[in-house]
């Protein structure tokens, strides 16, 4: 599946063992082998998991599973915050069933669990979480004691930045690479800063890190970065014509209809011009080609031309005295 769709537990695995360390590898469903967990000095991020328990066709592991592969983890580690990426297949309503991955944040010190959901609160505030924070409470006893697990505190958060039904796995995994500090500044984040560090307009770019980051084990792109809007006045300036941004012109192959009168202007004018200073040029040539007598009778023309001139001057002024008037 490509990373620029719905991602699958193993397009989930390919993002995250990028920067995290795999521990105890193990086999899973489907005959293959993945890390029961991966590590940091920031945290500890859990394989993906599911808030459904499914007698029939259990897929993935339950998160009870999950935490129960950590039972024999150093208590320094234990220490750590805990995150990973859960599926929803519960049934909204007990009608609907839901595919859809959120993020699963524990935080030992404060014994509160978070559930960091990509999506509106009006898009998922009916799905029911009472199964996810049953089989968390049962995967902290395994770690923390039945005692500590029953006073967790668990809350959902809803993020707002994905609105479609497509890049859930995308946000989890930015989600979980944030609050495991797999970021510029190497800090984690945490679930207050991560619920507003992002809006939808940050998607294009979060969906292009993680193809780059499997691709070349890096990525320059900046997951903040979002287009800038044009104001209205620019939209207005753009329709009409202006480049209010300055940008450089491409020009396609396609020619418009004002730059193809333009050109056929310019084409008129270069063959008027080329055609009357051929035209000057040949009737030189044609002048430097006649013959001594072409050019004898057309002197003689000439000078007929100008012999009549004169009579008619004189046929004139004959005229003009013998009708002036006598004072």
């Amino acid at each position: 599946m490509p990373l620029d769709g719905r991602y699958q537990p193993s397009d989930l695995r390919k993002v995250i063992s990028t920067n995290l360390t795999p521990q105890a590898i193990r086999p899973i469903a489907g005959g293959i082998d993945a890390p029961s967990y991966y590590t940091n000095d920031h945290a500890i991020v859990l394989d993906a998991a599911t808030d459904t328990v499914n007698p029939r066709a259990q897929q993935l592991q339950t998160i009870k599973e999950a935490f129960e592969t950590l039972s024999n983890l150093p208590e320094a580690e234990k220490q750590k915050p805990i995150i990973l990426p859960v599926t929803e297949e519960q049934k909204i309503l007990g009608l609907f069933p839901r595919n859809h991955w959120v993020t699963l944040h524990y935080d030992p010190q404060t014994n509160k669990a978070t559930v960091l959901d990509s999506r509106p609160w009006i898009v998922s505030f009916l799905y029911p979480s009472s199964a996810m924070n049953e089989l968390l409470i049962e995967g902290l006893s395994t770690i923390y004691g039945a005692k500590k697990a029953q006073g967790t505190r668990f809350e959902i958060r809803y993020q707002g930045v994905q609105n479609n039904d497509t890049h859930c796995g995308a946000w989890t995994s930015r989600n979980i690479m944030d609050l495991a500090g797999v970021n510029p500044t190497g800090t984690p984040t945490t679930i207050e800063q991560q619920t507003t560090a992002y809006s939808e307009d940050n998607e294009p770019n979060v969906i292009e890190y993680n193809i780059e980051l499997v691709a070349h084990g890096s990525s320059n792109i900046d997951v903040h970065s979002q287009p800038v809007k044009p104001s209205l006045w620019q939209r207005f300036l753009n329709f009409i014509g202006f480049n209010t941004a300055n940008e450089e012109v491409t020009h396609s192959n396609i020619s418009q209809p004002e730059s193809s009168s333009w050109s056929k202007i310019d084409q008129i004018l270069s063959d008027t011009a080329t055609h009357s200073t051929h035209s000057a040029a040949q009737t030189f040539d044609d002048w430097d080609m006649m013959d001594e007598d072409e050019l004898q009778n057309t002197n003689s023309q000439v000078q007929s031309v100008s012999a009549v001139n004169d009579n008619n001057l004189q046929n004139d002024a004959n005229s003009l005295d013998t009708h002036s008037p006598s004072m």
